[in-house]
């Protein structure tokens, strides 16, 4: 009776080992089937990627505080290219169609689509949208890449949109500055028979009677702020020649201290610095992007000058491979937080002016202009430093939005 009944508590425990065990398969197959999520936990390398390659970034930017600048609220201006062309003003131009590798309207040459669609830079309906989001996000002014007064190419559509920006900026109550391209001489040169000189004495005597005593224009010790994308064609003799039409001298700020001469200088993304196979440029790494700012912004001459343009950007992300050329290399977006990391470097460094590149090079990806792909998160968090800097700012995150319903109607 005894054995009888052990061996039945044998059984018994038996078959409660083998129905614990068909449960855990069960239960194994259900959470497998596609669509369950019976974990609530996600992959947390998934969700930090990003977080932990920025918090490192954050750990290893190391820019001293400068001993001549303590600029807390410097202006903030954006680099803008006045150079698209778009119906109703004009047919399609190259810098949305690529040079004929794209179809506008709903295929440009970017990896990006503004929420207008492709327009045109002397549109008044689209400068009005822009400097009212620029007014709203806090933003003081534009730089504009700017080809000079002669019409060759396209540089004549390039100078009048200009103009039509300016105006508009002024009845706003914003500023703006002039990004001089040198390289655009030689073509000049070679289209009018004028010599180098003769070209930039044209222009800067034409910018010091039209613009440099403009109260829009911005100044540092009463001279007027002139950036060079370069240089890249004028020698420093050629410089002074060119400079001697105007009085004041203008201010003089070359890209990332270019000349030895020049008074200023200001960063720009270091595409040189991306890595990828020889011969090609591939991805330029947070870690590198950290070692460039932590050199420009400690370089002796950039921290001991009175006067400093730094510059923050969301991304780099070219089209020119697809249109046949050659990738200058990729800056990855992460979602807002480049923008806000090179953005953190150029703010420590009190520098006069935060220049944000861009407003709207739609070829290289460097846009802050709300996009479908990034929307208003660049404008967002230029806003929210505004009032970090000044609580009485009157904007909110829901003001930037009214520019494009009025420009709908």
């Amino acid at each position: 009776m005894l054995k009888e009944k052990s061996a039945m508590n044998r059984t018994k425990y038996l078959l409660c080992l083998l129905l614990i065990f068909m449960c855990s398969l069960l239960a194994g197959c259900f959470s497998a089937l596609p669509g369950d999520d019976l974990n609530p936990d996600p992959d947390p390398d998934v969700i930090t990627g990003h977080e932990k390659i920025f918090q490192d970034a954050y750990k290893r930017l190391n820019i001293a505080v400068p001993m001549v600048r303590k600029n807390k609220e410097p202006l903030v201006l954006v680099h803008y290219m006045p150079w698209y062309e778009a119906p109703p003003v004009a047919g399609y131009g190259g810098h949305w169609t690529g040079w004929g590798h794209f179809s506008p309207p709903n295929q440009i040459a970017s990896h990006q689509m503004p929420l207008t669609g492709p327009y045109d830079s002397r549109d008044e309906k689209i400068l009005e949208y822009q400097v009212k989001l620029m007014k709203y996000a806090g933003i003081d002014g534009v730089i504009f890449d700017w080809y000079g007064i002669h019409t060759v190419n396209d540089y004549g559509v390039i100078h009048e949109s200009t103009l039509a920006m300016i105006e508009v900026l002024k009845r706003e109550g914003l500023k703006f500055v002039i990004c001089y391209e040198d390289q655009t001489v030689p073509p000049i040169a070679e289209r009018t028979g004028k010599t180098p000189e003769q070209i930039g004495k044209e222009t800067f005597l034409w910018m010091q009677n039209n613009w440099f005593t403009n109260d829009a224009y911005v100044k540092h010790d009463g001279r007027p702020v002139v950036m060079c994308f370069g240089p890249q064609h004028y020698s420093t003799s050629q410089w002074n020649e060119v400079f001697s039409v105007t009085n004041p001298r203008p201010y003089f700020v070359d890209l990332d201290n270019k000349t030895s001469w020049a008074e200023s200088t200001y960063n720009w993304p270091p595409m040189w610095a991306s890595e990828g196979p020889a011969g090609n440029k591939g991805e330029l790494s947070i870690s590198r992007l950290v070692q460039y700012l932590n050199s420009f912004y400690n370089n002796t001459k950039n921290k001991n000058n009175s006067f400093l343009v730094a510059t923050a950007f969301p991304a780099f992300d070219d089209i020119y491979e697809d249109q046949g050329g050659a990738s200058y290399g990729n800056l990855d977006y992460a979602e807002g937080r480049t923008f806000e990391l090179t953005f953190t470097a150029a703010e420590r460094a009190y520098p006069n002016i935060i220049q944000i590149a861009t407003w709207n090079d739609y070829g290289e990806g460097t846009i802050i202009e709300p996009t479908k792909e990034r929307g208003y998160t660049a404008l967002e968090y230029l806003q929210d430093k505004q009032k970090e800097w000044n609580p009485g700012f009157p904007y909110n995150h829901d003001d930037l939005r009214t520019p494009l319903e009025e420009w709908k109607k």
